[in-house]
Formats: C-alpha cells, sequence, structure tokens
C-alpha cells in the first residue's frame, strides 16, 4: 500500500447503490484510509463542505447533476472548501459527448469504462500525487487535445455503456473474490505452518535429533505469512500483486503443503468461492480492456502507460520470498 492512498479520504459519487458500494469496497482494498459515499449531487457536495476529501470520484452522466454539476460547485461556489481538490470523472462512450464540458468546468481527470482495479489504483494515485500548481492548472478550463489518427491499437471498438458497466462490475468483483480468495489461502497457509512446527517440535522432544536452528528457521517461516496476512488487512494488495502472493503458495514444503490442502478441502464456503471464479472469461475481458485503456482519453489524451509511475530496475535476490526454509547442514 502506498503511504499516499492510506493517508487519502475519497468521495464516491453513483446514484446506483450497487455500482458505488463495489467502488467503495475496491478503493479500501486498494488501501484508501477513508471512503464517504453519495448518491445525489447534492449531497455529495453537502459531505464535500462537511469534511473535504482528498479526491471526488463521480460518474459523468448528464452534464448537470452528475460529476459536471458537482464540480461546477466545488470550483465556484463561495462555500467551496477547497476549489482545486482533484476530480476523477467516470464515464463511457455514451457520455464522451460531454468530455467538452468536463474539460470547461476544470474535472481533473477521466476513467473510462470498462476499467479494472489496477486501472482504477493507478488513475487514483497518479492524481493524489498532484502538486498543488498542478492541481490549480487542471481546475481551469482546458483546451480539447490534439490526438493523432487511429493506430493499429485504436482499432479495438469501445462497448457501449450496458455492456461497460456489466464488464466493469465483473472486473471489480473477481478483483475481490481473488483477494479473498487469497487471504484464505495465507491463513490456510499459516495455519499448516503451524501444524508442521508443532509436528516439528513433538517430534525434536521425542527423538532429540532434529537441530534446533529447524524449529527456529519455521518459526520465522511462520511470521512470514503473518506480515503478509497483515497488508491484506490493512489493504493494499493490487491485482498483479495478488497473483504474485498467490504463486508464491505454491511453493510450500511438502510437509506444510499436506496440512494446507487438508484445511482447504475442508473449507466449503471457500471451494465455493474458487469454483464462483470465471477465469477464462475475466482474463479475456480483462485483455480487452487493457487495448482500449492504451487508447488515448478523450479528456486529455493520456493513455493508460501515462498513469503508471516508473518502477525501479528490479534487482535479483535470491531469499527474497523464499518460502522454503534453508536447513542447516550436518
Amino acid at each position: 500500500m502506498t503511504s499516499i492512498l492510506g493517508q487519502s479520504r475519497v468521495l464516491v459519487v453513483d446514484e446506483n447503490d450497487k455500482t458505488r458500494q463495489t467502488l467503495v469496497e475496491v478503493l479500501c482494498l486498494l488501501g484508501v484510509k477513508s471512503v464517504d459515499e453519495a448518491g445525489l449531487k447534492m449531497d455529495a457536495y453537502e459531505k464535500f463542505k462537511q469534511t473535504p476529501p482528498n479526491l471526488v470520484l463521480a460518474k459523468l452522466k448528464d452534464g448537470r447533476d452528475d460529476v459536471i454539476g458537482l464540480t461546477d460547485l466545488i470550483r465556484h461556489d463561495p462555500d467551496s472548501p477547497n476549489v482545486i481538490a482533484p476530480v476523477i470523472a467516470i464515464g463511457s462512450v455514451d457520455s464522451f459527448h460531454l468530455v467538452d464540458a468536463a474539460r470547461k468546468v476544470g474535472i481533473t481527470e477521466m476513467l473510462q469504462a470498462p476499467f479494472t482495479a489496477d486501472d482504477l489504483n493507478a488513475l487514483v494515485e497518479f492524481v493524489l500525487i498532484m502538486q498543488q500548481d498542478q492541481l490549480a492548472e487542471a481546475a481551469q478550463p482546458q483546451e480539447a487535445p490534439v490526438i493523432e489518427s487511429a493506430s493499429d491499437v485504436q482499432k479495438e471498438v469501445w462497448p457501449d455503456e450496458a455492456e461497460s458497466v456489466s464488464m466493469t462490475e465483473m472486473l471489480l468483483d473477481h478483483y475481490m473474490k481473488h483477494h479473498e480468495v487469497v487471504l484464505s489461502k495465507l491463513k490456510f497457509a499459516q495455519d499448516a505452518t503451524r501444524k508442521s512446527i508443532q509436528e516439528l517440535r513433538n517430534a525434536h522432544e521425542k527423538v532429540r535429533k532434529l537441530d534446533n536452528t529447524n524449529i527456529l528457521t519455521f518459526t520465522d517461516f511462520e511470521t512470514m505469512w503473518e506480515g503478509i496476512i497483515d497488508a491484506f488487512v490493512k489493504g493494499g494488495i493490487e491485482e498483479e500483486e495478488l497473483f504474485k502472493i498467490e504463486k508464491l503458495i505454491t511453493t510450500i514444503p511438502a510437509d506444510i503443503k499436506e496440512h494446507y490442502d487438508e484445511l482447504s478441502n475442508q473449507d466449503k464456503s471457500f471451494l465455493s468461492l474458487v469454483e464462483s471464479l470465471n477465469v477464462d472469461a475475466y482474463r479475456k475481458a480483462k485483455q480487452r480492456v487493457a487495448r482500449l485503456q492504451q487508447q488515448p482519453n478523450p479528456l486529455n489524451g493520456k493513455s493508460s502507460a501515462d498513469y503508471l509511475p516508473p518502477k525501479p530496475p528490479e534487482k535479483e535476490d535470491p531469499d527474497a520470498f523464499m518460502l522454503t526454509p534453508k536447513r542447516s547442514k550436518k
């Protein structure tokens, strides 16, 4: 979890209860400290005045009672506590005709549906780290971007609003379920590790032949699970990290794996949750969305790559995330 998300308050505005609640839950899983919500423009503005958020996330719908109308109040109402507060509009191809109005009112950024949890995370982080002078400039009326003629990447056709909403809901729902699945797997791994440690201790008491460092190493192994689980509880696990952590779990030692399989196979709710994940449909939808998000944003001409922070060069560490404890040589 980045510190900026952990210190931020976000206001989510959408009249659709299900859509709004999904966004709230995903933002919390991504590590946002506090998320407020509202269904209507005026209710949202009252909450904005009472407890000014670090970011507003609202739907682009009709140009009046939506993110445009709300942003107009934030930018120009005398009672507004922060006239340069960052605002992200969520729109679909059916609302792209409102983009000119969005620029004129000073909307900071736009997230186009369909999108994934990682798309949401990247844009939210991008906006939250903007400096005051950048926010002030973005809050002013903007000129339309110059977008180059369509390339091969841009030939992907944007789905209509109904399909965009449906696809986004599926992608975000999959992220939440996958998060729960991986957390359950971590807990199984932790419990299996405890059982394996106890078996080692019992055997050590009986035969007194095992090296004490073996037990100490397994204790450190158990502590590792606690650290990762703590990160899940606090929030801030990106979708890409879920797959990495899930892959790590598959490398646990055979003695722990035996207990892990027993525990996971006995949990019927866990098995039902795993079965509910439509992995093939999710992967296809994610690939399509990735191609769509590479296209220039109609608000400012940016693409998904513009919102990603530069990654530092990876350093090879043979001991990093090593799940198999090192045995002492006799």
